[in-house]
């Protein structure tokens, strides 16, 4: 197939080179459906084939002054790095490495009761990952309409870009 359809929007030729050639990747499951399993198989496939990867739990996010200084923060660098330079560091690596490196924020839900700050914070973190032509931004969320909607001020994740659901 060349373009998809409802039954087999997955399998046909677009639909897998848009997946090639995304930057960014919302993963969204019911709790307990696997959304920290997939994102901790992505990384540790990724360092098994020596390539490099940024795993960060949503949880760390809970108490900080902003989602970009807590990334310098958990990288121990200091406020004189701003996060273009985390980022174009990475990209580096990245190219080196000859791959994309995943940066997986695991459980944006897990930042309640902070969780709202999302909403303003992650559009532009992925606008910045996404210019830099070997990083993906890989994020996981519980898909519960309240987390949704404080997290990404939509009501459904399908309204999301790049959406994918776990089905458990």
């Amino acid at each position: 197939l060349i373009t998809p359809s409802k039954e087999n929007d997955n399998t046909c030729i677009s639909a897998i080179v848009n997946r090639i050639t995304t930057k960014d990747i919302s993963v969204f499951a019911e709790a307990g459906y696997g959304k920290t399993h997939f994102a901790c198989s992505l990384t540790s496939n990724m360092l098994n084939c020596g390539k490099p990867v940024l795993f960060l739990t949503g949880s760390t996010f809970r108490n900080c002054n902003d989602c970009e200084s807590k990334i310098r923060s958990l990288l121990h660098l200091s406020e004189q790095n701003t996060i273009f330079d985390v980022l174009d560091a990475l990209d580096f690596v990245a190219e080196m490495h000859h791959c994309r490196l995943p940066i997986i924020i695991d459980g944006l839900n897990e930042t309640v009761p902070y969780a709202y700050r999302w909403k303003e914070e992650l559009p532009p973190l992925k606008r910045k990952i996404i210019e830099r032509q070997n990083l993906i931004l890989v994020t996981t969320c519980r898909a519960k309409e309240d987390y949704i909607q404080l997290i990404y001020g939509e009501s459904n994740y399908e309204q999301i870009e790049n959406h994918v659901l776990l089905p458990g």
